[in-house]
């Protein structure tokens, strides 16, 4: 999995578990619990909490009992904020999609509605027919220019007194 990937899944299971206010408390988590709402293994999920804890985005702290202690990881308020962020931005641009959507659909229907306006009795015009009549018109009237050019050589009159 792509590390960012595994930064923001692993971010967002702990600013769900944890909550969005930043002033909440909520309960912290063990590596062994995010692996099991984020997936991938064991050891990537630690590789990337210690990539979070370098970037002060997760807190840890160990609880011990006896002989046996437990690693538990919370959220820094700067990653709650952050990912508030990036969902907010993630909101608005699903918003925008979703617009861009209906103006397509929308679209898509106006141009049904030009298409079933078109006469269907309509002669269709081959395009390859229509340049075929174009390039015979400007052939002739190429010719049609170079006789009244002759003509005007002829008779001494200057193009500029046509």
């Amino acid at each position: 999995m792509d590390s960012t990937v595994a930064k923001w899944n692993v971010l967002t299971s702990l600013v769900s578990q944890w909550g969005n206010n930043t002033e909440h408390i909520g309960s912290p988590m063990t590596a062994a619990e995010l692996q099991s709402g984020c997936g991938g293994t064991l050891e990537s999920i630690t590789h990337t909490l210690n990539g979070l804890l370098a970037q002060e985005l997760v807190a840890s702290s160990t609880v011990t009992n006896g002989s046996a202690s437990l690693e538990l990881y919370r959220p820094t308020t700067r990653a709650v904020e952050q990912v508030q962020q990036l969902q907010s931005k993630e909101t608005k641009l699903n918003e925008e999609m979703h617009q861009c959507q209906r103006a397509v659909q929308e679209q898509d229907i106006r141009l049904q509605n030009l298409l079933q306006s078109v006469d269907p009795n309509m002669e269709n015009v081959d395009t390859d027919d229509y340049i075929r009549h174009l390039h015979q018109y400007n052939e002739l009237k190429d010719i049609g220019q170079r006789v009244i050019g002759k003509v005007g050589f002829l008779e001494n009159i200057p193009t500029s007194n046509w």
